[in-house]
């Protein structure tokens, strides 16, 4: 793996950097309307998921075996069985295979800039940072922009030739055949080793994937490394639109949603739906973790101006440098998470409806029990003692 590096030094005056900070104002607004229209939308496409999954596994018709039946046509069906696919073939390379998905990856050894810096702050607010760029060859399935290197005419990436591709097969389980779109939502992914290939080009056969380049021992800068994965014959539960034709494909609910799975193994609806919300509920989660962040980033922006004002004196702007960052994340836990809490009742109003009724009756028993525990007192508990004449 070829590396080299090289530091380079850059000073911003106190002037410059407080109107950076002023810019950052405005980015730092745009990231908060950003964060919050993020936060409102998961929301919404959390609730209406899972009202999707729900509705279609109560309209999910489970089969004991996967045999058509013209009665059943347009509506969504379970069913589990061996699925079986067939002559796979990439013509680029001349690769055959045999089962129901074929895909090619392509990688190549590419230069890669990482960038580390130490900024240090001066009194009078003049800053210096330094910055060393490192330059490491590696394996990589996605072309690196070699353009943006700070040293880009010693560290060219050329584009690639070639890219992924799919492959599949008519794929049929039981009397049926699945729709290609449907077929694309297949799991069960497995590494696959040709062993033979067709091809005009200089690809050859190393290990466990197709190499083109002088030597794979030592592989250079633009070299590649062709890899496939490979969806192989077996057993398969389908969650599907049962078709006229006796064809599978995507249904569509009431709610103008498509629902659709097809997972390697044999498992119940229930158990297919079940693993689909909660992948739902981890990308909710996740969105919400990305739009708190783009929050915190906007606050942290917004309010930069005030500690780069303190950064006359280093100390003291790295203090305020720490409030505003504490200041920053109580804001968004208030105003982030009264985002999502406001809108996880608006998308949910029947629940809404029912806490807050719940809530108002839970009041009004309280008080009741107040005025009740009163009027139950002893005569002499209710009625304050006279006064006596002196």
């Amino acid at each position: 793996m070829a590396q080299d590096s090289f530091t380079e030094t850059t000073t911003r005056s106190y002037g410059s950097r407080l109107g950076e900070s002023l810019k950052g104002i405005l980015f730092g607004v745009a990231l908060l309307i950003g964060a919050t229209v993020l936060l409102w939308w998961n929301e919404g496409r959390t609730v209406e998921r899972t009202e999707t999954l729900s509705a279609g596994l109560a309209a999910t018709l489970s089969l004991p075996e996967p045999v058509f039946d013209p009665q059943n046509n347009g509506k969504p069906i379970h069913i589990s069985g061996a699925l079986h696919g067939g002559a796979l073939f990439d013509p680029l390379f001349g690769v055959h295979a045999q089962g129901i998905l074929l895909k090619r990856d392509v990688a190549m050894y590419q230069w890669r800039e990482e960038v580390s810096e130490e900024t240090k702050q001066e009194l009078g607010g003049k800053e210096t940072t330094t910055k060393t760029y490192r330059y490491e060859t590696t394996w990589s399935s996605t072309h690196i922009n070699s353009a943006g290197f700070r040293q880009s005419a010693e560290h060219t990436n050329p584009s690639f030739p070639y890219s992924d591709d799919q492959f599949g097969a008519t794929a049929t389980i039981g009397d049926f055949t699945l729709a290609p779109e449907l077929l694309d939502e297949a799991d069960g992914w497995r590494d696959f080793l040709p062993q033979s290939i067709e091809t005009a080009t200089a690809a050859t056969l190393q290990g466990d994937a197709l190499y083109i380049g002088a030597d794979p021992s030592a592989p250079q800068v633009g070299d590649l490394r062709i890899s496939y994965t490979i969806i192989p014959d077996g057993p398969f539960s389908i969650v599907a639109d049962q078709g006229a034709q006796k064809n599978l494909g995507y249904h569509t609910l009431p709610n103008g949603n498509d629902i659709g799975f097809v997972v390697s193994g044999n498992h119940s609806a229930e158990a297919i739906f079940a693993q689909a919300e909660h992948e739902n509920t981890l990308l909710a989660w996740g969105l919400r973790a990305l739009g708190l962040f783009l929050m915190f980033s906007g606050f942290l922006l917004i309010m930069g101006p005030i500690a780069t004002l303190a950064s006359v004196v280093p100390f003291l702007g790295n203090l305020v440098g720490t409030g505003t960052a504490l200041v920053s994340a109580i804001l968004t836990l208030i105003f982030g998470g009264g985002i999502i809490v406001i809108a996880w009742f608006m998308y949910r109003p029947w629940l809404t409806g029912i806490l807050l009724l719940l809530v108002a009756g839970l009041i009004y028993w309280a008080r009741t029990r107040a005025k009740t525990d009163e009027t139950a007192q002893p005569q002499w508990k209710r009625t304050p003692p006279q006064s006596q004449p002196e």
